[in-house]
């Protein structure tokens, strides 16, 4: 599922937390890292392929709750 002007993250929780989101490029570079607040039930975040600075291709993208839930996922940019 390439992005070529936003993508979205959906999290699903059974409980209020934080989590932390990282975005790497595939050589594992940090790209841009966020703190964003998980209500309990279903949460959508919007990130704008812009805020990556002109990077094209595979973004890993690793999420970590407070609650030491952790995530690892792709996305494809394209320009």
């Amino acid at each position: 599922n390439p992005a070529r002007f936003d993508f979205y993250i959906t999290i699903t929780a059974d409980k209020k937390q934080t989590a932390f989101v990282q975005f790497f490029d595939i050589q594992g570079h940090l790209l841009y890292q966020q703190q964003i607040k998980i209500n309990s039930g279903f949460n959508k975040f919007n990130y704008p392929v812009a805020q990556f600075k002109g990077y094209t291709g595979e973004l890993i993208i690793h999420i970590k709750t407070d609650y030491d839930l952790q995530k690892t996922i792709r996305q494809i940019i394209i320009r």
